[in-house]
């Protein structure tokens, strides 16, 4: 009794609306996935700190300086630049301008494809950087992670430049409290969606006789609702873990 409810109940208005909408969400899915991307350079910002950490008490007594000038503020930034976009880049360069009271010391390049050519420009609290051509990240795993040596604040960053059929996206680092709030708010819909598997497994139980511990076509057809549910939350938090944990290493 239980199959034959759930098959009239599939092929029937409600069922055939239910399918129509899983194939309509994955045909949108699988349209926005295959969109053409801009080609778009990102600055993305992985970590930033000071390198000298001294007891108050002793830090007059410690003087540190850089090429024979004083440093009053030794700090760094460590960012990536890529092509998010979907074809080469050619030519590409930005401007990287820190605060006035912050002064660039100096910088480091390294490729994730082994040497490659760039060239640097630094005056004052800017820095020029450009390469050749930039091929598509996804595709073909080709970075620059830039490490700037500072004197002074770390914040303020701006990035500026582009080109023909080319921008530049500038990624910050999320603040202590956006990570914090993503974390929260991760956990509160993986609670929710546990809440909400119970009740919807009574229900589908009650109408079409399907057990929660079941296995079988009609089963999957019939949770598919809470396992995408579950599946697109667990991604988004795979990926922020990753994203932190990128950032850390």
């Amino acid at each position: 009794m239980g199959s034959d409810a759930f098959f009239r109940w599939l092929f029937g208005e409600a069922g055939a609306g239910w399918v129509f909408g899983i194939v309509s969400a994955a045909v949108l899915l699988y349209s926005f996935l295959r969109k053409p991307r801009p080609r778009r350079l990102v600055f993305k910002e992985l970590t930033r700190g000071s390198l000298v950490r001294i007891r108050p008490e002793v830090t007059d007594k410690i003087q540190i300086s850089f090429d024979d000038a004083p440093v009053a503020s030794l700090a760094h930034l460590k960012a990536e630049i890529y092509n998010e976009g979907g074809e080469a880049i050619h030519d590409p360069e930005i401007a990287v301008r820190f605060p006035d009271e912050t002064r660039l010391l100096a910088l480091s390049i390294t490729c994730s494809v082994g040497d490659f050519p760039f060239r640097t420009e630094v005056d004052g609290n800017e820095a020029t950087i450009g390469c050749p051509y930039l091929n598509p990240a996804r595709e073909h795993n080709h970075r620059f992670e830039v490490t700037f040596l500072l004197d002074g604040k770390t914040e303020g960053v701006s990035v500026s430049g582009g080109g023909e059929g080319w921008s530049v996206r500038h990624a910050r680092m999320p603040t202590f409290a956006q990570q914090q709030s993503k974390t929260i708010l991760w956990v509160v819909v993986g609670m929710l969606l546990v809440i909400a598997t119970y009740p919807y497994g009574t229900i589908i139980e009650a109408r079409f006789g399907i057990d929660p511990l079941e296995i079988s076509a009609r089963a999957l057809v019939a949770y598919t609702p809470i396992l995408a549910s579950i599946g697109a939350w667990a991604y988004l938090g795979a990926r922020q873990f990753l994203g932190t944990l990128r950032r850390l290493l």
